[in-house]
Order: C-alpha cells, then sequence, then structure tokens
C-alpha cells in the first residue's frame, strides 16, 4: 500500500522516472512496533537546583549554560561561571517545568527553577546524544498536552507517564 501511494504521487508530480530496488522496497514496507514505556522505567527523573536570574547577575561571562524553562536557543539564556554546587550534570533530556520545553543537554549545566526536572537514561546503551534526541521528541509529543503552566509536570506527576517507543 505505501509502494502504491508513493507511485501515485511520484506519477502526479511528474517525477516517475524513478526505479527502486529490492533494498528501497524493504526499507519502504518496513513498519516499526512501538510499545508504550512509563518514563520512570527508562529514567532516573532528577529535579534540578533552583538558581535564580538574581543570583546569577554576577557570575557572567563563564561557560556553563544557564537554562530557564523559555523555548529557543535550546532552553539556553546565558553562559555562566556558575559554582559546582549548583550544577546539573548534562546528558540529560531536560523539561522545563512550567512550560513543557524539552531539550537535549549535553553539557553540564545550571538551571532556573526546582520545577524543571532532568532525565537520565538507567541503560547506558541509549545514552548517545541521537537517542537522547529522539526522546525529546517522544516526551514531547506524549506530554505536552497534558501539562500547562495552571498544572505544571512534577516528579511525583512524572511516575505515572509513559512514552512510545520501538
Amino acid at each position: 500500500q505505501r509502494l502504491a501511494e508513493l507511485d501515485s504521487y511520484l506519477k502526479a508530480t511528474g517525477l516517475n522516472d524513478y526505479g527502486l530496488t529490492d533494498e528501497d522496497k524493504k526499507i519502504l514496507a518496513y513498519k516499526p512496533i512501538f510499545q508504550e514505556f512509563k518514563i520512570v522505567d527508562l529514567f532516573n527523573v532528577v529535579n534540578t537546583h533552583s538558581i535564580l536570574k538574581s543570583q546569577v547577575a554576577n557570575l557572567e561571562n563563564g561557560n556553563v549554560p544557564y537554562l530557564t524553562a523559555a523555548e529557543g536557543n535550546n532552553a539556553v539564556l546565558k553562559y555562566i561561571n556558575c559554582p559546582k554546587e549548583w550544577i546539573d550534570e548534562g546528558n540529560c533530556v531536560f523539561i522545563g517545568g512550567k512550560t513543557m520545553v524539552v531539550t537535549y543537554q549535553e553539557k553540564d549545566f545550571c538551571s532556573n527553577d526546582s520545577h524543571n526536572l532532568a532525565l537520565y537514561f538507567k541503560d547506558s546503551r541509549y545514552k548517545s546524544p541521537l537517542i537522547q534526541q529522539y526522546f525529546v521528541g517522544s516526551v514531547r509529543k506524549a506530554l505536552s498536552k497534558k501539562y500547562s503552566w495552571d498544572d505544571s509536570i512534577s516528579k511525583a506527576k512524572i511516575r505515572s507517564d509513559s512514552v512510545n517507543h520501538k
């Protein structure tokens, strides 16, 4: 059926001078099977530290990302000279607790709000940047309609939430 739809589309757009190899047909015929997983079965969920803007005013010109729950720029407001005790470990899926902004954070970071969550894979096989970026989309899709500013996500609430994964 998918090959027939593709063939119809290519003919309708005048792009019917193509040839599919057996490997192309095999790839187009593949249908992944997805399962539902509880987030807490895949991830250790941690509340981030809470460092207010006023506290970082004198910590300019550093190299540690200062994250907020704002969309854009991968949630990075600026880079600061962050004290060790305020740093959260990177290589995680970051959730802006009140806004449901979901990003992948490769580097260690400082966060502006303890409502923000960091999700760390329990299984080290999944800790690659590409897999975590995939889960950014999965987590966002699974949870963005459920949570809002008025009903924000929390470490306690996420315990019952699930994502689909193959």
